[in-house]
């Protein structure tokens, strides 16, 4: 699972792993989930097969941190534009909806405050296989050209 920044023209952000399954590579934040999930029977991943199941949701809470670098306020949303999957999510640290356009994250008021986030993956009728796939990352402030929508009223 790769991680991009949609269009950081102004450098808003700064996405930091914290989890274990960050993987260096290159330009992107990466994350790989090999043995996130151990059967409930206690049996091994040898036993179960490898990869994700069809018609399946896998959460993984905590897994970066997005910072605010820039001068302004400001949120962000998830934006998956991939077939692979049926949805690729980003979920903030104690909230259960996701950061979509119509629903971005809480306001990160200055510099250096930052949102913990997660990824929720719906994989949809597929056949059990590993994935490759990337979500998009969008940041916008107040006075966004392109998503001048997403910031709330009144903050």
């Amino acid at each position: 699972m790769a991680v991009t920044v949609a269009n950081d023209q102004n450098a808003y952000l700064v996405l930091d792993g914290i989890s274990e399954n960050f993987a260096e590579d290159g330009q992107l934040l990466s994350f790989q989930f090999d043995n996130e999930v151990a059967p409930e029977d206690g049996g091994t991943f040898d036993e179960t097969g490898d990869g994700v199941s069809p018609n399946s949701v896998y959460e993984f809470t905590n897994l970066f941190q997005a910072q605010n670098q820039g001068t302004k306020p400001m949120v962000l949303f998830g934006q998956y534009d991939d077939t692979e999957l049926e949805s690729v999510q980003l979920i903030e640290e104690g909230r259960q909806t996701p950061l979509t356009r119509q629903n971005p994250s809480s306001v990160v008021e200055s510099p250096g405050d930052f949102i913990r986030v997660g990824l929720r993956l719906e994989i949809g009728d597929i056949p059990p296989q590993e994935l490759n796939t990337e979500v998009s990352i969008v940041a916008a402030t107040r006075d966004s050209e392109r998503f001048p929508e997403v910031f709330p009223d009144g903050s």
